[in-house]
């Protein structure tokens, strides 16, 4: 479990309102000259260094807030200034979580909390109980996190501080998101929202649609969650927040790229990585990098794809993320792949597993320190368990650092020696005989389902909730086989079914299965999803394309034609594995019965088409309405013919 860095910081930027109430406008050049002048009063130049380090700069450029916070901290601890030197350390604290360092963040708020319960300062401690729950929920244990929360709400509650119970409010429900309790998750989310209007709140309403919008993407709401991340999007546009527009933007990109909108994706990730670049947010950077190759993979455009997963890759080896070096990898494998740079992709998907493994790792290592939390809970007091926390900490952060020395020595020069000596000499028989028994196994199944049969022994029946299905028959086979010999009508069959298949491949479509002479394929499972209806179409239209072609060089060759009839209906279905020997891949449900009925009410030649899958693709193909059809065991059914591309 992971809560994002933009809810993090968000949390943290809110509830430090206690340090100031933000400004709009800064003028940095007079508050540093403030600072510089040492006639003035302590409290003037640390008020006014302070500003600078958060109200300035903190959200726009974090490594001069960084050092800019130390100094805060350095000359309010040599004066004695408890005020600014909490401040400062809490400064430092959202900076380092800013940078992903959860250990420094971590030591950070709990030197604050001791400075501000010290001196009783209310306000102070409810941020940092805030912060602290914050990186333990991104640690995932959400009983510490929980804990801090509900400590920090009722302090909140005492001081009669609305913006601040805003705030728990959303920690609460993410919680309840994280536990797939949407209901519960959308009532605290609007609440905390209906709040933080009241007090005009501007980041507050900027977080609450934020993610009420990304809890309507969970649940696959897409236009109510296009919604609120615009609305979000507005409003920090206007209160130049550039770290929610990063945030509002990436989500923005990635469902565009889920619709198929690739000019709208390309400008909402090239808006998040410009102001993920503003804030200096190298994770954000490497994620908006990493986003682009995605789509630029879509699109087709490998070159760009190369480009920008390099980039992603050179700042998660900057920053040493293993969630950033386990995306960047897995991209880069992608588009050496498609490249056909195999031994590039192959290195590169070895990355992505370790990295994969460390992750699986942190999460164990994360259990066990959760675990360890409950059992000494009742025993210690707040601040021996606060010690023990960092001292754990510190071991983690150890063990962290040796990951990336070994994972530095496998990316630097010597990585693909170490690899070739490791995978292509000890382990090439191996390998080769592997490889061996994956093809077969993917040539039966698709990718995912492979997987999950060799790591379980079994594999899980899927519901999937929009599949267009797919049936060919060829008309007239029965004659047309009693006038071939046996051995010529399998080569025939074979001739088509392969020319099919290459067809399914390109435009990334699982084929079922073949029975007889019948042929059956379904898109929107696996591969390209978000234009599986339009790409079904072009396949079933190349596929008619292909046997007028194969027709005229029957006819020449003095055999009967083999024509066609092509139907597709779109819909839910369940999908999964029949038997145990020599078991099947196979999809159920009506949507299939629905295809079927499409094909054989079809005409030869042609692509007949259901209502429902009509309306998926009526914006880029001709398409002649039939009426209603008369159709077995389902009354009257709309349907249409499929003419050609719409080229306007």
């Amino acid at each position: 479990m992971c809560l994002t860095k933009f809810y993090i910081l968000f949390n943290l930027f809110i509830l430090l309102s206690f340090i100031n109430p933000l400004k709009a406008n800064i003028n940095i050049d007079s508050l540093l000259s403030i600072w510089d002048d040492e006639t003035l009063s302590d409290t003037v130049r640390l008020n006014a260094l302070k500003t600078v380090a958060w109200d300035g700069l903190a959200f726009k450029n974090a490594d001069s807030a960084y050092i800019l916070a130390n100094k805060l901290l350095d000359y309010s601890t040599e004066k004695n200034v408890i005020r600014y030197q909490a401040d400062a350390l809490i400064t430092l604290g959202v900076l380092s979580s800013f940078k992903g360092d959860n250990t420094k963040a971590l030591d950070y708020y709990y030197r604050a909390y001791a400075l501000n319960k010290e001196h009783d300062r209310k306000r102070g401690m409810s941020s940092n109980l805030l912060n602290i729950g914050n990186i333990y929920l991104d640690q995932g244990n959400s009983i510490k996190a929980l804990e801090n929360f509900y400590s920090a709400l009722r302090i909140n509650e005492e001081l009669g501080d609305k913006g601040g119970i805003a705030t728990n409010l959303i920690n609460i429900a993410n919680i309840h998101t994280e536990q797939g309790d949407y209901d519960a998750a959308m009532k605290f989310y609007r609440q905390a929202k209906e709040i933080n209007s009241e007090i005009k709140n501007f980041r507050g309403i900027v977080i609450s649609y934020y993610f009420i919008g990304d809890l309507f993407k969970k649940m696959g709401d897409y236009e109510n969650a296009l919604k609120n991340f615009y609305e979000s999007l507005s409003i920090s546009k206007a209160e130049k927040l550039d770290d929610a527009i990063a945030a509002n933007s990436e989500k923005l990109g990635s469902l565009y790229l889920k619709d198929g909108n690739y000019i709208q994706a390309e400008k909402y990730y090239k808006e998040a990585l410009l102001r993920y670049t503003n804030v200096s947010m190298k994770s954000g950077i490497a994620k908006a990098f990493n986003s682009l190759s995605n789509l630029f993979i879509h699109t087709g455009d490998l070159p760009s794809a190369l480009r920008y997963a390099k980039k992603s890759m050179d700042i998660a080896l900057e920053i040493e993320n293993v969630e950033s070096l386990r995306n960047a990898s897995q991209s880069l494998s992608a588009v050496y792949h498609k490249m056909a740079q195999y031994k590039d992709a192959f290195e590169m998907h070895l990355l992505f597993i370790e990295m994969r493994d460390s992750i699986a790792n942190i999460e164990n290592q994360r259990e066990a320190i959760r675990m360890n939390v409950e059992h000494e809970y009742d025993k210690k007091k707040a601040l021996i368990e606060s010690e023990q926390e960092k001292r754990e900490a510190l071991v983690f952060e150890e063990m962290r650092r040796k990951n990336f020395q070994i994972i530095a020595s496998l990316t630097g020069l010597s990585m693909t020696i170490l690899l070739a000596g490791l995978f292509f000499v000890q382990r090439n028989k191996i390998t080769k005989e592997r490889n061996r028994s994956e093809d077969l196994l993917l040539n039966i199944l698709p990718a995912e389902t492979a997987n999950e049969l060799k790591e379980k022994g079994y594999a899980v029946a899927k519901q999937y909730n929009q599949v267009t299905v797919l049936f060919t028959d060829f008309i007239g086979f029965t004659k047309v086989s009693e006038q071939l010999k046996p051995h010529q009508l399998v080569e025939i069959v074979n001739e088509c079914f392969s020319a099919f298949d290459r067809i399914m491949e390109k435009y990334e479509i699982e084929k079922i299965k073949t029975v007889g002479d019948a042929y059956m394929a379904a898109g929107g499972m696996h591969g390209n999803i978000e234009n599986h209806a339009v790409n079904m179409i072009n396949a079933a239209i190349e596929i008619q394309l292909f046997l007028n072609q194969f027709n005229i060089k029957q006819e020449i060759k003095g055999n009967q034609p083999l024509k066609a009839r092509v139907g597709l209906h779109t819909g839910a279905v369940v999908a999964g594995i029949v038997g145990i020997k020599k078991f099947q891949y196979d999809i159920w449900g009506d949507t299939v019965n629905t295809a079927a009925r499409m094909e054989s009410n079809g005409e030869t030649g042609k692509v007949n088409i259901s209502e429902t899958t009509y309306k998926l693709i009526k914006e880029h193909f001709n398409c002649e309405y039939r009426g209603e059809i008369e159709v077995k065991g389902k009354g009257k059914v709309a349907m249409y013919f499929v003419n050609k591309k719409d080229d306007a």
